[in-house]
């Protein structure tokens, strides 16, 4: 069992002590009135004021809440959530303000003001990539695409250096003395 700490009334009397239990009892058994003091019924208005004050409660028969409890109004929140998470949404990646004529990117599908994604990629100091993302972004006809990515230089045919005919008719031995015999699948 912890210890439990004795605290002195908060009118000064020393007499009328209290045990303090920091948690480990039920909260029926959390405020514990010493036989010699004034019993909780008995406790005026000034004397109930001051414990509220003090941030300690004297009604301590309420069962406790289940884990999975929530408030009435819990589930009217859940259902606003939504709604707020829609208004965010239509806020600009870039002025975080209502996003007016506003167009999304097509790499991270962020929303922005049409005029501060054309300043973004456009701009003096542009490396014409999406705020958001960093993915290459180009502006056309008031339209975001994704840059074009370099294609390589096209690759001349591959050429082998044995001519078709030697691969035709090869034998490959394994290490059993197998004989494979390689030749093209016919029609």
């Amino acid at each position: 069992m912890p210890t439990l700490h004795r605290l002195s009334s908060l009118s000064g009397n020393a007499d009328a002590d209290f045990d303090l239990n920091l948690g480990s009892e039920p909260p029926s058994d959390i405020l514990k009135v010493s036989p010699d003091s004034t019993p909780r019924q008995e406790l005026g208005p000034r004397e109930l004021d001051a414990w509220t004050r003090a941030g300690i409660a004297l009604t301590t028969d309420l069962p406790t809440r289940p884990r999975d409890w929530h408030s009435d109004s819990f589930s009217e929140k859940q259902k606003q959530h939504p709604r707020m998470k829609k208004e965010v949404d239509r806020d600009c990646g870039i002025c975080f303000e209502l996003a007016r004529a506003g167009c999304r990117t097509p790499c991270c599908r962020t929303l922005f003001c049409m005029e501060h994604i054309i300043d973004w990629l456009n701009g003096p100091a542009s490396e014409g990539k999406c705020p958001s993302c960093g993915t290459a972004c180009i502006v056309q006809n008031s339209v975001v695409t994704l840059a074009a990515a370099p294609h390589p230089p096209p690759q001349p045919p591959h050429t082998s250096s044995y001519a078709p005919s030697q691969l035709l008719h090869r034998h490959f031995s394994g290490p059993h003395e197998t004989t494979v015999d390689v030749n093209p699948i016919s029609d």
